[in-house]
């Protein structure tokens, strides 16, 4: 019996301790992608709301007419969509699993 029940603790472990793996190793890829595409966005946004607060103020006229300031947050935002759907398909499919290295 003793033998039976370190065969089962043992095969447990292996299987648990790649799963251990592979969950920390999603969690942190997710941290570093959150944290680098939060960044990249947020010089993006800075970059174009400063460039365009230095336009000429009948240029800033045209601008808020044509409300490029909503329009250009709408475009970043179905980027940043697109960017998470295609990172969870990615994890669907398995990409994922190739990145774990025993």
């Amino acid at each position: 019996m003793p033998i039976f029940l370190a065969a089962l603790f043992g095969a447990l472990m292996t299987v648990l301790g790649s799963i251990v793996g592979r969950v920390l190793v999603a969690l942190g890829m997710g941290y570093v992608t959150f944290t680098g595409v939060s960044f990249a966005l947020n010089t993006i946004k800075v970059m174009f709301f400063s460039s365009l607060l230095a336009a000429h103020p009948l240029m800033l006229g045209y601008a808020a007419t044509l409300k490029l300031d909503i329009s250009f947050q709408v475009i970043l935002a179905a980027v940043t969509m697109k960017w998470v759907l295609n990172s969870g398909a990615a994890a669907i499919t398995g990409n994922v699993k190739k990145l774990v290295i025993k």
